[in-house]
């Protein structure tokens, strides 16, 4: 959806009815695929919101209350049950109840506006909250909104097909955001309109494929390193007090012996270079002295 005058637009936050007339059709669209209920903005428009309507299709949790809602359930798809009101009837929400729904409008905004979906003060008083099963709407989304509308009053709550249970604040962001929603990994519920079931299992599986691929290697990284923990408390405990004593012997020693023999410094590193073993000793002698030293600081 191209913005047309939106790349010279350095307004933004929250838009107020002047501003939604503004961007729809310019980054904003709302609309039904229902002719009988379509999108009217001059009667669903509000100062700063747009109302909106709720989907005659819905779905029902149909397990009964004191039954456990299990992963093989989610996995299913087999924890709810699928309704569909004609015209003239009235949904019927129980005690406590929850109903799966989206939103009748389906709402497409392009890479530079977002929104929030918020409840309304008339729906509350009647003891039904209605909230947005992602409350957020991302730049780039194009598609109806889950709902749930759970009835938190003691009493049977009707609700008409034509009354707004819900609206939308929208907002335009400081720039544009390099990925939509539509174009990211995450989206899940892509083009909803038959409201669906929850993908937890699906979630939980791939961050476990994820976690198991990740966590081969640090398993094996543990692994070594609690070996080279192990190789270095035996070194701490044995060697590294008779480190001073080796270093004295290779390393200072043959620097007292030349300097009591009148043996110049010259002459003392000729001799050393000889004894190619001794080096080596004393180099490797310096190295573990040094690491485990380290280590002992960590």
């Amino acid at each position: 959806m191209a913005d047309k005058n939106n790349a010279n637009d350095n307004t933004y936050g929250m838009l107020s009815d002047r501003d939604i007339r503004k961007y729809i059709g310019n980054g904003i669209e709302i609309f039904t695929s229902d002719d009988d209920k379509r999108f009217n903005l001059e009667e669903q428009l509000q100062p700063s919101s747009v109302d909106l309507r709720f989907r005659n299709s819905f779905k029902r949790i149909k397990y009964p209350e004191n039954a456990s809602i299990s992963h093989e359930n989610v996995d299913n798809n087999d924890y709810t049950e699928l309704f569909e009101l004609k015209n003239n009837e009235k949904l019927k929400i129980q005690p406590r109840e929850i109903i799966l729904t989206t939103t009748l409008e389906t709402i497409k905004l392009s890479k530079n506006f977002g929104a929030f979906i918020t409840g309304r003060s008339s729906i509350a008083r009647l003891g039904v909250m209605v909230q947005c099963c992602q409350l957020f709407i991302n730049p780039g989304s194009s598609q109806a909104t889950a709902l749930q509308l759970i009835n938190l009053s003691p009493n049977t709550i009707e609700l008409d097909l034509n009354i707004p249970v819900c609206q939308m604040i929208l907002f335009k962001l400081s720039s544009t955001a390099l990925k939509g929603y539509s174009e990211t990994d995450e989206a899940e519920y892509l083009d909803e309109t038959t409201p669906r079931e929850s993908k937890y299992s699906e979630a939980v599986i791939n961050n476990t494929k994820n976690s198991k691929q990740t966590d081969d290697e640090p398993k094996n990284t543990a692994a070594h390193n609690n070996s080279n923990s192990k190789l270095k408390k035996v070194l701490k405990k044995y060697l590294e007090p008779l480190l001073p004593t080796f270093l004295s012997f290779t390393v200072i020693a043959p620097f007292i012996t030349a300097y009591l023999q009148e043996i110049s410094v010259n002459d003392l590193f000729e001799k050393i270079k000889g004894l190619n073993i001794s080096v080596v000793i004393a180099g490797i002698i310096i190295i573990i002295f040094i690491w485990l030293k380290k280590d002992g600081t960590q």
